[in-house]
């Protein structure tokens, strides 16, 4: 319930249907994969939700891939969730879209439990806190490409790819910058 405009970025928070499926696994030693095996005849898991989403224009010249920006990004802002909900971040998700509604890039941030835990309501209230938190942790990271301690997620649905670190810290910084007001807020 609720929405607002902060720059060019459309914060809103609200009841969502989250939706997954498993394709199939990878099967893994140590720390290199052995084999992918295809599952097939799962049904998709389904649940209703609460949200944050926030929904921004991005600037030409992004630098990199906008997906991988935009999929760093949602794990960045997944990783400092903690410091501002008091939660762990397995009692999150996310998701991104390039194309979002009205045809913007957005990220989501969800609730994990069934009718909502009240996580994504804070977020909505200190997003701009969470946006500058996200930012300090992928700009403090000395890693080159992103790595477990920045940007990559140990509950990534897509094997934390695609990632891509430079076009993550342009992500944040136009969150941070366009929400600098809200920084004090939490």
């Amino acid at each position: 319930m609720g929405s607002r405009r902060l720059g060019q970025v459309e914060l809103s928070w609200g009841k969502v249907t989250v939706s997954g499926k498993v394709h199939g696994c990878l099967l893994k030693r140590f720390d290199h994969s052995v084999t992918k095996e295809t599952l097939d005849g799962i049904p998709p898991i389904e649940f209703d939700t609460v949200a944050a989403w926030c929904r921004f224009t991005v600037p030409s010249g992004l630098g990199g891939s906008l997906g991988g920006g935009l999929h760093a990004a949602e794990h960045a802002l997944i990783a400092v969730t903690p410091l501002l909900a008091m939660c762990d971040r397995w009692d999150i998700g996310g998701s991104f879209t390039p194309d979002g509604p009205g045809g913007k890039p957005a990220i989501f941030i969800y609730d994990g439990f069934p009718g909502g835990t009240g996580i994504a309501e804070r977020l909505y209230q200190y997003y701009g806190k969470l946006a500058s938190r996200a930012l300090e942790l992928v700009l403090g990271c000395n890693c080159w490409d992103g790595c477990p301690r920045c940007i990559m997620s140990p509950k990534c649905g897509n094997n934390n790819e695609p990632p891509d670190k430079k076009a993550c810290l342009h992500v944040v910084d136009i969150l941070s910058r366009e929400m600098a007001g809200e920084r004090g807020a939490g």
